[in-house]
């Protein structure tokens, strides 16, 4: 993922409508890329401590750790989603196979 990219997709990470086909690159960017990362920290220290203002919540609050806790979250969801994928595609691959073995066997019988 380019830079630009991640800076387009920062608001829907920080609002969390991040489409899930994007979860895994701006993870992975954000790990590897310290001059997005630190955008997106200021970002989202800016957007959630405003929030925590306006709501009066009186709770103390650890945002640079709720981000790291999202961004864990995001990468979880990243690799649910990978796995989810590979186990669909083994269990069509099987049931392929399984029509391939029951036409050869159908022939057979025929024969």
């Amino acid at each position: 993922m380019k830079c630009e990219e991640f800076n387009r997709l920062l608001p829907k990470f920080i609002d969390d409508t991040l489409e899930s086909e994007y979860y895994d690159e701006f993870v992975n960017h954000a790990k590897e890329c310290y001059d997005c990362r630190d955008e997106l920290e200021i970002h989202y220290m800016i957007r959630v401590g405003l929030e925590r203002i306006e709501n009066d919540s009186g709770k103390s609050f650890d945002i640079r750790g709720e981000l790291e806790n999202r961004l864990s979250e995001y990468e979880n969801r990243a690799d649910f989603i990978f796995k989810r994928n590979v186990y669909k595609n083994v269990i069509v691959a099987l049931a392929e196979i399984c029509a391939l073995a029951v036409s050869i066997i159908q022939i057979i019988k025929l024969i």
